[in-house]
């Protein structure tokens, strides 16, 4: 299947993955992650949507383009969620490094 066929899929995935990094990751005031455990909460989300992001990749056999509009399409939602720019750059870079790229043994 195409980008195209996956576009609205992308996009969905990629409001689910924010969304339950919110839910463990809460945004406080000024789009800080709220301090309690900052560091801890932000790992735990991460770890929470890789598995989900590269099963999907496998399984769906992503190119290039659509990893791109997924992490596009994820980045916006966080922006849209309220994190500071800071994280959602950090959080996105994160999931492309370790849940969108090929390594040899995926």
């Amino acid at each position: 299947m195409g980008l195209f066929g996956l576009g609205a899929s992308l996009d969905r995935l990629a409001e689910e993955l924010a969304g339950e990094f919110s839910r463990i990751c809460p945004v406080g005031g000024a789009g800080q992650v709220r301090p309690f455990n900052r560091q801890a909460r932000i790992d735990k989300g991460l770890e929470r949507i890789y598995d989900r992001a590269r099963d999907y990749r496998q399984a769906h056999g992503l190119g290039i383009l659509a990893r791109a509009r997924l992490a596009k399409s994820f980045q916006r939602e966080m922006t849209g969620l309220g994190y500071e720019q800071a994280l959602v750059n950090k959080v996105t870079t994160a999931l492309v490094m370790t849940a969108l790229v090929k390594t040899r043994a995926s």
